[in-house]
């Protein structure tokens, strides 16, 4: 929410909301299906799978988004294109 334009923020919070209800919606439905037909030890499989692949994907995306050096007593946040 910090990386967005001030006059942005309600659109982001907006789309950020929506991608968070609208994803327990159709995780609900496809999970009950896959536990009612496969049980829970697949689900839990798929679960460990997708946690991991997202801890990756987060590292990759935002490694070089926060640094922190001597010069800064707290966290820096960069913007892609500026100048460090």
């Amino acid at each position: 929410m910090e990386l967005s334009d001030h006059s942005e923020r309600g659109l982001v919070n907006a789309l950020l909301m929506v991608s968070w209800t609208s994803s327990w919606m159709v995780s609900s439905a496809v999970g009950g299906s896959i536990i009612e037909n496969y049980g829970y030890t697949v689900t839990m499989n798929i679960t460990v799978i997708l946690y991991l692949m997202s801890s990756l994907l987060f590292y990759y995306f935002f490694r070089n988004v926060e640094t922190k050096n001597e010069l800064t007593p707290g966290w820096t946040i960069f913007r892609e294109g500026t100048i460090r």
